[in-house]
């Protein structure tokens, strides 16, 4: 009777281990769920500002060529000093305007790699969520089996 009780107690632990664990597995999950959707959201926005790049590295490389046709410009104005002053001040307006677009493309590269980083923090904090539930699947198994070789 006495190794009865004992056992029955060693039940009731197990099945209160495993109602745990089983709490946690769900909890692991949801918070994995979470992160995969924060993964996505990045890799989405991550994309997004890829787009984005692209077009700042299109309108740069377009201002480049507008540049270098207003040096042209230039080089032919010094014969004419009223083509000159209009070729200054359109130079200066494009330069101003490359370096908006520099600036830009400095604070989206900027982006990219906040945006890598939050992923690559996401992606470790995924696997370490995905081993701890791993762990646990490896616990509720072994109190499982427990409970089968009590009730046996």
């Amino acid at each position: 009777l006495v190794q009865f009780e004992a056992d029955n107690k060693k039940l009731k632990d197990a099945n209160s281990d495993i109602a745990r664990l089983k709490l946690e597995r769900d909890t692991l999950n949801s918070q994995v769920y979470q992160l995969e959707c924060k993964v996505t959201d990045g890799n989405t926005q991550l994309a997004e500002l890829g787009k984005e790049l692209h077009t700042v590295k299109t309108d740069r490389e377009t201002l480049k060529a507008t540049v270098a046709q207003l040096e042209h410009r230039q080089r032919q104005a010094d014969l004419e000093m009223a083509k000159l002053r209009d070729a200054a001040t359109e130079l200066s307006r494009t330069r101003a305007e490359r370096d908006g677009l520099h600036n830009s493309l400095t604070s989206m590269e900027n982006k990219v790699g906040d945006l890598n980083t939050q992923i690559h923090l996401l992606t470790k904090d995924l696997h370490a969520t995905k081993t701890d539930r791993d762990t646990m699947h490896v616990q509720l198994s072994q109190k499982e089996g427990l409970v089968q070789d009590l009730e046996e």
